[in-house]
């Protein structure tokens, strides 16, 4: 009976881990101050993945709950 315990402790725990740094999908909008799509915008989660933005601006990626994303471009500076 103990043999088969730990196995099954061990297997719980690793589903509560993978449960805790589940992914979420975020996606919006690149714009400037007038409104106007912005395209070739890098979007970045910090220290993870990244995409950019298309031609109206509009981006999507996965990244964990809470992430903080940095946007970026030629020309823009950083805030």
């Amino acid at each position: 009976m103990g043999r088969i315990m730990i196995p099954l402790v061990v297997l719980f725990l690793g589903f509560s881990l993978s449960a805790m740094a589940q992914e979420i999908e975020i996606s919006g909008q690149v714009s400037d101050a007038g409104g106007a799509p912005l395209s070739g915008v890098s979007v970045s989660v910090k220290g993870g993945a990244a995409t950019s933005s298309d031609e109206g601006g509009n981006y999507r990626l996965k990244a964990p709950a809470n992430s903080v994303l940095v946007f970026s471009s030629i020309g823009y500076s950083t805030r």
